[in-house]
């Protein structure tokens, strides 16, 4: 989530037609939504349908200072991947979460005279049943106490209480808009136990799955492993809403395998958006959608964003044989398929630029309901949102916490502040915390044949998803001096986002034009060096790792280290020239297992635990995009973040789930942790070997945890 929203009407048409071009190219690399514009340029309205939300990532870190399109690094508010503020200032209202005295269902351990207990833990059960005799009275009994509370509340803040929201299932309290000294008044209340300023959280595939040693997940029959490829698995995907329509979420997937809908076919979850508005957004497969934003995101589930299509496609997604992407210079086509391509699936859209916190506590509330109104539950929660810095004290990471004693896994994203030490997200105990690591393909490019006046250059290998271009003179972006920045060679003028070209149209003549990483984007500089003039690009790294995007022309990211010597080359040698090679794909064990430098690491020091518990592959993954964001339908993108590497997890969590149904969550979740493979996992600079606050466990290894 990289890009931000910029003012267009005080550019000159050329400048805007870029710009709108460019918001479309980032969007969705980091899952940040974009409004659609329209754009004058056919040319570059065609070239940005096809380019789409490409980000196919080497097993390197990106930067958060240069709308690294790869790692998801959100900049909505705030901080990092950690959580954010709410977007209205402390002395105006807000939205305010206020917890009260006395357990939810959930947890309800039977205490009251009267009222018996509710809890797993009380009852013996795995699964928590919300339409229990037990657990009706006594929700019936909570929503009695906090009516009460909103009365009593009245009279301390002067005015009534516009509750928005009311929790009972996985956290007794409600939500309602409040001044800070409001809220300070109803902290003083006797039986409130808390009142929280609701934070906005944000949104932090071929190879994966099989990288995880998915059984039998492209081809074959089921093992004798019951649920091997997902048949009567839930999976729950809290995220930015689902593509309806999109062959990863079909009825019918792929391999001819036809879903069975574990209410029926043609029912839908109770009060979802398929049972009571429009029945043809679901299928077999996609039993419920659920849309908890309100009217600023309309009211359809459908994914605007592409975040939620991806995750859900990661986890779940069903067998597609040669998923296709059209990018401006080339095509890439390959076999896809989701953790669990058998699995169904229900989406829960809590995200629209951000996502609100009671919206996030009342998508958990509704899983736990959902759960119990299916035969066998939901086997598994994804949650690649950020957040969980404060466990104990945050509203949603007590709902997960109150979830899983449901009997509800619960997978999440570890966060992109990497690599530093204690940059982790969701640092509860009782979440399943997933960093990223690469799998065994890479898109490689490549800058060749270079010479010049005084001798020859050596090959030089590195990432992008583009077509050749050469042999043509190469020249360093640097060596061309800008009226508008005292930097040229960062190939971008003014803030960040800006998109403004130091050059004007016809300063280059078709040259492979060489720029330094940082500041501003790497597609964006691409787009930069073409409007004036380039035929070709080099992106020399900055050191934060190479990224292989689909540019808008032919480029090239290359290492830091080899950039040093490019830039030396060029300085000293006159009319150097060279050729860019076109990308290949090389599919090798030894690109698997590195950790993603943008991956967060632990430890979790705010409440001494290690962190991540495990990791799975979260680079260059790829899977489906929001309908309507590609060059033609169907839609995919290549995203990279620790946001594609919780899905795994998820989908893991819900094998070991359905295979153990008498297991909690935790022991699940030990399950995967113990089996998990950690002798071959190295650091992101692919030679040292990783610790457990990179990688937590290990590599998520499925086919030992199965096992067990």
């Amino acid at each position: 989530r990289e890009t931000k929203k910029q003012k267009v009407s005080e550019q000159n048409p050329a400048t805007r037609n870029l710009h709108q071009f460019l918001n479309f190219a980032f969007k969705g690399q980091g899952g940040s939504t974009v409004n659609k514009r329209k754009t004058s340029n056919r040319f570059l309205s065609v070239a940005l349908g096809a380019l789409t939300t490409m980000a196919v990532a080497l097993p390197v870190t990106s930067s958060a200072n240069d709308l690294s399109v790869a790692a998801e690094q959100p900049t909505v508010v705030g901080s990092l991947d950690t959580g954010t503020e709410s977007k209205k200032a402390s002395d105006q209202s807000n939205v305010y979460i206020v917890q009260l005295e006395g357990d939810p269902v959930a947890t309800y351990m039977g205490e009251i005279p009267g009222l018996k207990a509710t809890s797993n833990r009380a009852t013996g059960a795995t699964k928590l049943n919300t339409n229990s005799k037990a657990s009706k009275k006594y929700k019936a009994h909570l929503q009695k106490k906090q009516a009460k509370f909103v009365t009593d509340s009245n009279s301390a803040i002067g005015r009534s209480l516009n509750v928005s929201r009311d929790f009972q299932i996985v956290l007794n309290g409600v939500a309602a808009e409040l001044s800070e000294a409001e809220a300070d008044a109803l902290r003083s209340m006797p039986g409130v136990k808390s009142v929280v300023r609701e934070r906005y959280e944000v949104p932090l595939t071929d190879a994966g799955p099989g990288w995880i040693n998915a059984p039998d997940v492209l081809s074959g029959p089921p093992n004798n492993v019951p649920h091997s490829m997902g048949e009567g698995i839930v999976i729950a995907i809290l995220d930015s809403g689902i593509n309806s329509d999109h062959p990863s979420f079909a009825d019918v997937g792929g391999d001819g395998y036809d879903h069975t809908n574990p209410l029926g076919s043609g029912n839908y979850l109770p009060g979802s958006y398929c049972d009571v508005v429009d029945p043809g957004f679901c299928n077999d497969k996609l039993i419920g959608a659920w849309d908890m934003t309100g009217p600023a995101d309309g009211t359809s589930p459908e994914d605007t964003d592409g975040h939620g299509s991806h995750t859900a496609a990661t986890a779940g997604g069903n067998v597609i044989s040669g998923a296709t992407l059209v990018t401006p210079t080339t095509t890439f086509s390959r076999d896809i398929t989701g953790v669990l391509p058998h699995a169904n699936i229900i989406a829960y859209d809590v995200c629209i630029d951000s996502c609100p916190g009671s919206a996030l506590l009342a998508a958990i509330e509704q899983v736990v309901v959902d759960a119990a109104n299916l035969p066998d539950g939901i086997h598994a929660l994804n949650y690649s949102i950020s957040g969980g810095g404060d466990p104990y004290n945050d509203p949603v990471e007590i709902g997960f916490l109150n979830a899983t004693a449901a009997g509800v896994y619960v997978a999440a994203s570890a966060g992109n502040n990497g690599p530093g030490a204690s940059t982790n997200g969701h640092s509860g105990p009782w979440v399943s915390t997933t960093g990223a690591s690469t799998h065994n393909r890479v898109i490689v490019n490549s800058v060749v044949d270079m010479d010049s006046d005084n001798g020859p250059l050596a090959d030089i290998v590195g990432a992008g998803l583009t077509s050749g271009y050469g042999p043509e003179k190469i020249v360093n972006a640097a060596d061309f001096p800008s009226g508008l920045t005292a930097t040229p060679g960062l190939c971008g003028v003014g803030d960040i986002g800006d998109f403004i070209s130091p050059w004007p149209p016809g300063t280059f003549n078709g040259e492979i034009v060489a720029c330094t990483r940082g500041t501003f984007g790497r597609v964006e500089k691409g787009a930069n060096v073409l409007a004036a003039g380039a035929g070709g690009y080099i992106l020399m790294d900055n050191g934060s790792g190479i990224v292989g995007d689909a540019h808008v022309l032919p480029g090239v990211h290359i290492t830091q280290a080899d950039g040093a010597v490019l830039a030396a080359w060029l300085a000293g040698n006159a009319n150097a020239t060279g050729s860019i090679n076109g990308f290949t794909l090389d599919l090798d064990d030894a690109n698997g297992d590195i950790m993603a430098g943008f991956s967060s690491r632990g430890p979790a020091t705010a409440v001494d635990v290690i962190k991540p518990d495990v990791t799975a592959p979260g680079v260059s993954i790829f899977a489906a995009e929001a309908d309507g964001q590609a060059a033609a339908a169907p839609e995919y993108q290549f995203l990279s973040g620790t946001s594609m590497s919780s899905p795994h997890n998820a989908g893991a969590g819900a094998l070991i789930s359905a295979v153990r149904p008498d297991w909690s969550p935790y022991q699940v979740r030990s399950a995967l942790m113990m089996t998990a493979k950690r002798d071959t996992v190295l650091k992101e600079d692919g030679a040292t070997p990783a610790d457990p606050f990179d990688m937590g466990a290990g590599r998520l290894n499925l086919e030992r945890a199965q096992e067990v």
